[in-house]
């Protein structure tokens, strides 16, 4: 499945690229021609694919919003993950350079309250290209550090949080990146700037999220120190 990006849509004339390329259902009353927003379920796992190449006043439109609310209420699935380009939380330019995160703020403004009301897990972002995931973060934008948590196996787990926990898997590509000057690191618990080939492989199970992120460097996949976390949900 794919997630709308500037390079899919609005980056040298790669307007409609996408439809090319995919076919995936999706809600009617959107423009194609700059990506698209739709959701689906894996498993115990609702995914919520939002689409920030499109945006009003450095936030989701109305039309995407009032979808996406209808889209996360109407799920009954154990784990809600959203996933989008543009990252609301990156210690990179994108998130943290003041000339440059504008939209980051915006959706910060427009969404986090959203996903604290409807109980979204994880957020999957792009576009910064560094490894990185967040404490917990709440609606009103608190960093949740002293959330329960334990280690196993190496793999720090949040237990229970009562926030959204952001990750990003540094770039699957050759375009690497690393933090600005201007960078809020209370609100990372790991970061790392990003090598080649980069990935996150995350397994689900029925009451847990385990998450690690890799790079592919001569002939090997290496483990970024440090990045495997995950989240833990007792009944």
């Amino acid at each position: 499945m794919f997630v709308s990006g500037n390079h899919d849509t609005t980056y040298r004339g790669a307007k409609r690229t996408f439809i090319r390329h995919f076919n995936v259902d999706y809600p009617v009353g959107q423009n194609e021609d700059y990506g698209i927003y739709y959701s689906f379920d894996y498993a115990n796992v609702h995914f919520t694919i939002l689409n920030t190449n499109v945006l009003t006043g450095n936030e989701l439109t109305a039309h995407q919003l009032n979808w996406l609310k209808a889209d996360l209420s109407a799920t009954d699935k154990t784990w809600k993950i959203i996933v989008m380009h543009n990252p609301m939380f990156s210690p990179a330019k994108w998130g943290s350079d003041s000339s440059r995160n504008k939209i980051a703020i915006g959706l910060q403004r427009q969404l986090l309250s959203v996903f604290e009301e409807y109980g979204v897990d994880l957020v999957i972002q792009g576009h910064d290209h560094v490894a990185m995931d967040t404490y917990p973060i709440n609606g009103q934008g608190d960093i949740l550090n002293q959330t329960q948590s334990e280690t196993v196996g190496g793999v720090h787990y949040w237990i229970n949080p009562q926030g959204t926990v952001f990750h990003m898997s540094a770039t699957s590509g050759s375009t690497t990146n690393q933090s600005v000057g201007e960078a809020d690191m209370s609100y990372y618990r790991f970061y790392s700037r990003s090598y080649v080939s980069s990935y996150a492989a995350f397994v689900v199970e029925e009451d847990q999220i385990t998450v690690k992120t890799h790079y592919y460097n001569n002939g090997a996949n290496t483990l970024y120190a440090g990045s495997a976390y995950g989240i833990k949900k007792s009944k």
